[in-house]
């Protein structure tokens, strides 16, 4: 039988299998496989796959390679730096829905997760140091954020950078100059990954955010990008994500002190950290208010709401929950999200996992109310599940790393004792069970009056915020008194 003759036959079976009684996942998880190539995370799967058996061998040697050969804690060799744009503005067009083919996620190989081996972090207790964020990188990890000490009466902060070999163990690989005040920026707080190289930025209140760079994960330099600062450097960077085409910056226009920026949405796009395009965005973006964005096998995912813009002190205003995603950052399409127009009604936050995404948000303008959660499996429907505590596990923080998505919270508003749960789709959701060093976990908050009001404190050491890393979680907890964060390695156990 030749190669044509067998494609020919394998693709006539697989769409009697898909007819249209099959789920929607289904149908299109084997129009990927018939179609178009994988979508990964990473360009390693960027070529397409012919269904014959010398490919299908070659793609299965190709998976072992990249799952047991990692690169080294040095990061990869770096590649030539891109030539900027002629442009420092694209064109965000709005494609019609039905030009892009629904993208299924499920990712072959993501083992569920069944609970968490707690382990405490080491620092140097003579510097006072405080890690931001954390990303895999080469066998080990790095971590960004703080270097703290007294000087008199006064705290002086320094832009820190990390390395850890296994996520316990920190180690203070630069300290920058001084800054006067951590509260107007140059602290590093986010880093991602470009390319072979890792970006750190800050989240300042003033001017443009700050930008590091690495090819090892240990020597950063600041980055000079004009096109960077031309973007950001009056308005507000809300969230980034980086995925295979690079990353996605959203923002609104003009300065913010709040959660929520009340300026025209911003997106911004690079696809080599050095030159940033900010998009003429379609008619899809008015009077949208962007919220959070993540990265997905199918692209990017952006999550918000449109409506009108709420008054600082006033009621919410009146809106929808919203949500818009695009193959590449640069073309986006609106999204379906089921929900009605309401004062206060959004999306807020957005997780992805290997087999769909998981958002919450409010649907309703009470403001003792819990937290809502969406479900979708390709980004582009995004359907209500319920309420959080009711419906859905009661947790207040959600990270994801586009395999397993993780929700931390507690059983119920009445104890304070830390729960988690994860989920490969956003719909199913599994309690981990704990084990290891568990009796200095942190508190997950205050408890409840039998009226619903706030109770009484959780106690001295709070969950502060967790990063999903390849294998495990990194967890970060902070003390009311002043002293240095404490900080835990959770290592995922499986079936």
């Amino acid at each position: 039988m030749t190669d044509e003759r067998f494609d020919h036959d394998l693709k006539a079976v697989l769409r009697e299998i898909a007819g249209g009684e099959a789920p929607m996942s289904l149908r299109n998880r084997l129009a990927d496989l018939i179609d178009q190539a994988p979508v990964g995370r990473r360009l390693w799967f960027a070529a397409p796959m012919k269904p014959s058996l010398a490919a299908i061998g070659a793609v299965a040697v190709l998976v072992l390679a990249v799952l047991f050969v990692g690169p080294r804690l040095v990061g990869p060799t770096p590649s030539q730096t891109a030539k900027p744009s002629a442009s420092a503005s694209t064109t965000a067009t709005a494609e019609p829905t039905a030009t892009l083919e629904p993208t299924a996620i499920p990712t072959p190989g993501v083992a569920a997760w069944t609970g968490f081996d707690w382990a405490v972090g080491t620092v140097d207790q003579g510097s006072l140091w405080v890690i931001k964020d954390v990303v895999p990188w080469g066998s080990g990890y790095v971590g960004v954020g703080a270097s703290r000490h007294r000087d008199g009466n006064f705290e002086i902060s320094s832009p820190a950078f990390f390395t850890s070999a296994d996520g316990l163990h920190w180690t203070l690989a630069q300290a920058d100059d001084a800054v006067p005040d951590e509260s107007q920026g140059g602290i590093p707080e986010r880093i991602v990954p470009v390319g072979d190289s890792l970006l750190a930025m800050d989240h300042p209140f003033s001017g443009a955010p700050k930008i590091w760079r690495t090819e090892d994960g240990a020597t950063w330099s600041p980055l000079d990008s004009p096109t960077w600062r031309d973007a950001l450097a009056s308005n507000t960077l809300i969230s980034v994500a980086d995925g295979p085409s690079g990353v996605v910056v959203v923002g609104a226009e003009g300065r913010s002190c709040c959660t929520a920026a009340q300026g025209l949405p911003m997106i911004i796009h690079s696809s080599d950290g050095v030159t940033w395009d900010r998009l003429d965005l379609p008619a899809i973006f008015d009077k949208a208010f962007l919220w959070d964005v993540t990265a997905y096998a199918g692209g990017f995912v952006i999550v918000g709401r449109v409506g009108e813009a709420d008054v600082l002190g006033g009621s919410p205003a009146v809106g929808r929950p919203a949500s818009w995603t695009s193959p590449d950052g640069v073309t986006w399409v609106a999204a379906e999200v089921e929900g009605a127009e309401a004062p206060g009604a959004l999306l807020s936050t957005v997780v992805a996992g290997a087999d769909g995404l998981f958002a919450t948000g409010r649907q309703i303008n009470t403001m003792e109310v819990s937290a809502q959660g969406w479900a979708s499996t390709d980004g582009r429907s995004w359907h209500l599940l319920g309420t959080m505590g009711t419906d859905l596990p009661l947790a207040t923080s959600f990270v994801g790393d586009g395999k397993h998505m993780v929700t931390f919270g507690r059983e119920s508003c009445k104890t304070t004792e830390l729960s988690a749960w994860t989920s490969l789709d956003g719909v199913t959701w599994t309690q981990l069970a704990f084990s290891g060093a568990t009796a200095s976990l942190p508190t997950s908050g205050p408890i409840c009056n039998d009226d619903g009001t706030e109770g009484g404190s959780p106690g001295s050491l709070g969950f502060s915020y967790a990063v999903v890393v390849r294998d495990g979680v990194f967890v970060v907890a902070s003390s009311s008194a002043p002293a240095p964060p404490s900080y835990w390695f959770a290592t995922a156990t499986t079936p």
